[in-house]
């Protein structure tokens, strides 16, 4: 019995060493991948079908303009599941993450992310949305290229 254990230990400890090898050998390929690609985050107020197929036309565009996921840009897709608080905190999570623009489906995620990105940190895009200028986010209706705020700058929602 022992003498199996202390074969069992060599077979173990000889994998560990061959596979954190590989994985040390590799580290700096792969998080040079993922660090080259901007990350684009897809905030929705919530799953019904015509909020998802507003998302599906954004990622369609993008295909058509040659922007394809996982080889030119990284996209995560935000639910808030028709919860303020949640479109809330999840405004402020992609504002303060690693994203270089936002795209917001619907009124409440457009006013939610405005509301955290004030400082302009993130390029804000926006689309499904019936009344931008009366969302309150301090775009003028006069003059769509002058804004009250940085976050409402064109592009920047």
């Amino acid at each position: 019995m022992g003498n199996v254990m202390k074969h069992l230990w060599l077979g173990l400890l000889l994998i560990f060493i061959g596979s954190a090898g590989l994985l040390v050998s590799n580290w700096g390929q792969r998080s040079a991948a993922k660090a080259d690609l901007p990350r684009i985050a897809f905030l929705h107020f919530s799953n019904r079908p015509a909020i998802m197929d507003c998302l599906q036309g954004v990622y369609d565009g993008l295909e058509r303009g040659g922007y394809t996921e996982g080889k030119h840009y990284r996209g995560k897709a935000f639910d808030a599941q028709g919860d303020m608080t949640t479109a809330n905190q999840t405004a402020s999570a992609i504002v303060g993450g690693d994203f270089g623009m936002a795209v917001t489906l619907t009124t409440p995620s457009l006013q939610t992310l405005a509301s955290a990105n004030q400082q302009g940190q993130l390029i804000h895009v926006f689309g499904c949305v019936t009344d931008p200028f009366g969302a309150g986010v301090g775009a003028d209706r006069d003059d769509p290229t002058k804004s009250g705020s940085a976050s409402a700058r064109p592009g920047h929602a």
